[in-house]
């Protein structure tokens, strides 16, 4: 597999909670399942029509989003979303390396950032979470954090720094 496939691989797979390890686990298994079995594997887009090669970005984005959503459907909805994505952008990964050694589609880090930002934004979108909201979010989870940060700093600016020297010493 390709380094920066298989790099990406790696990463997801340190950062999944243990939490929901085995549902991670499983759903990647059955993605792969679905993603070879000849019967599926056939009417991926890449395979079906040469012409979508030249748009991995989308092709790909779209065909593994479809994926998921499908797995999460068949999950009755309680598949967590952070296995619909972190296994999601695993499956992207499954497909590009398919996509370079049978294909000649070449894989790229602008490519395939490229392809886990749509494919992210896809999943949002089906999952009903806009543009906007995950803007608003994020702006609001950095909020927080920069509060946390300062109210550290004054903690610490209160405390006595052995290294420093102290006033009437």
């Amino acid at each position: 597999m390709n380094p920066i496939l298989s790099n990406i691989i790696a990463g997801i797979e340190q950062h999944v909670s243990k939490e929901h390890q085995n549902d991670f686990e499983s759903v990647v298994t059955a993605g792969k399942h679905t993603l070879y079995d000849p019967v599926t594997h056939a009417h991926l887009q890449l395979v079906k029509n040469p012409a979508s090669r030249k748009d991995p970005v989308h092709t790909i984005s779209q065909g593994v989003a479809g994926l998921m959503w499908l797995m999460f459907m068949q999950s009755h909805q309680k598949m967590p979303v952070e296995v619909l994505i972190m296994a999601g952008v695993v499956m992207m990964c499954e497909v590009y390396d398919f996509a370079e050694t049978g294909l000649g589609v070449q894989v790229t880090p602008d490519i395939v950032a490229a392809t886990g930002q749509e494919l992210a934004m896809q999943l949002f979108k089906k999952l009903g979470i806009s543009q906007q909201q995950l803007g608003e979010a994020i702006s609001h989870g950095q909020a927080e954090i920069q509060q946390h940060q300062a109210k550290q700093a004054q903690a610490q600016g209160g405390m006595i720094n052995p290294n420093r020297p102290q006033q009437g010493a």
